[in-house]
């Protein structure tokens, strides 16, 4: 067997340091039921916004993902295909996924493992009001978490994919384009890289304990980006109401969900009440936003321009809004097509069961926020809003048909 080198000794002596600040028994305990989380701490950092994982099986996934079909179906190495390192990029603004070409793109999949994680950091922060550098993962309780829903099913493969997952999001990089201005006045572009994992330590890893013996480790161990740990650390974080949301079977589906509430959240500290003023007028609370910042914010595909009516593209997310109807976050999402504009208005109305949840996560209380402190001008202000960002009578009238 051959000796380790310097260079080895010094990286099993920088595991050791690593593994000492893991707590013991920090994880996911084999019985424990993610249903009865009911917060989620989600960091409030630049990729917040962001799509961190697109649609599964889209154009932009399938390409990036050939080499890796092609390792899973046990080709060597040496007969891999060439991709196209084009495929690899994923371009939404000033935004960039950058993924490895033996893994490709993150996808719904990966956000779903993700989500076991986030899960993981959550219960964790409300039990012991910290945050750790690294938290000890069960790939077994991770496949149990997916199966729950029946879009999954148990075996091998499932398994693999788990830890091939891990390994996608430790090798993708998320990349955020900024301009800022010299001196002089040019234009000067900075690139900030991010991840979601900084490093994972399989099960079965040799590393050496306090007393100087040799050990293995029986949980792989997943460290999150600093990004992460330090939002919350530092309690730059949103509190995400988990009932409905863990109720929720598609990813994507969560994402919107995810959005909507800090929309709330920012709608419930606005000086403008509006929240208020259609609780005092017997409305339904409602958000609007154009089709292609939707898309460009979740990571869904646009259809394309003969495709793009209100009809198509309400069709197009149906699946994601009969799930946040059924768990009563939406009481529909009305579609228009925008005036002057190729555009499509989004238009979700929002149930008071949800404003209720999301208040509650802000702790705060509709009741003693009261509606007296309402001024004409706020009230003018709401309704002139709702013009400019609505037109058609249809979607008004509902939005007014509340109780």
């Amino acid at each position: 067997m051959p000796r380790k080198t310097k260079t080895e000794n010094n990286q099993v002596q920088q595991l050791v340091i690593q593994f000492e600040e893991i707590v013991e028994n920090l994880g996911i305990p084999a019985n424990y039921d993610f249903s009865k989380l009911k917060k989620l701490y989600l960091p409030n950092n630049p990729l917040t916004d962001l799509p961190l994982f697109l649609p599964s099986k889209t154009k932009a996934v399938n390409a990036s993902r050939k080499r890796f079909n092609e390792i899973m179906n046990g080709k060597p190495k040496d007969k891999l295909p060439k991709i196209d390192v084009d495929s690899l990029v994923y371009y939404a603004g000033n935004f960039t996924i950058k993924s490895d070409m033996d893994y490709g793109l993150p996808d719904e999949f990966d956000g779903q493992v993700f989500d076991c994680l986030m899960m993981l950091i959550s219960k964790e922060y409300v039990e012991k009001s910290k945050v750790f550098k690294g938290y000890r993962i069960d790939e077994n309780i991770i496949m149990n978490e997916l199966i729950r829903n029946g879009l999954y099913k148990r075996g091998g493969k499932l398994y693999n994919r788990i830890k091939y997952s891990l390994n996608r999001m430790f090798h993708t990089s998320y990349i955020i384009n900024e301009k800022s201005l010299g001196q002089k006045g040019e234009i000067n572009y900075i690139e900030i890289l991010y991840k979601l994992v900084d490093g994972i330590y399989r099960k079965g890893k040799k590393f050496v304990d306090n007393n100087g013996g040799l050990q293995y480790l029986d949980h792989t161990i997943v460290m999150p980006h600093s990004s992460i740990i330090s939002s919350i650390e530092e309690k730059k974080y949103f509190i995400v109401a988990n009932e409905k949301r863990y109720a929720l079977n598609r990813y994507l589906s969560k994402v919107i969900y995810d959005k909507l509430h800090v929309v709330v959240y920012a709608q419930i500290f606005s000086n403008y009440k509006e929240i208020f003023i259609a609780q005092k007028f017997n409305s339904y609370p409602y958000f609007a936003v154009g089709y292609e910042k939707f898309c460009t914010k979740t990571g869904i595909p646009t259809l394309t321009e003969s495709e793009l009516r209100p009809s198509k593209v309400k069709t197009q997310l149906e699946s994601y809004l009969a799930e946040l109807r059924e768990q009563k976050v939406i009481v529909d999402m009305e579609t228009e097509k925008k005036n002057n504009s190729d555009d499509i208005n989004l238009v979700f109305i929002f149930t008071w069961e949800f404003i209720d949840r999301v208040f509650e996560m802000a702790n705060k209380s509709m009741n003693s926020q009261g509606i007296d402190k309402i001024t004409n001008e706020m009230i003018q202000a709401y309704y002139s809003k709702m013009e400019k960002q609505i037109q058609s009578k249809e979607i008004k009238d509902r939005i007014r048909a509340c109780c």
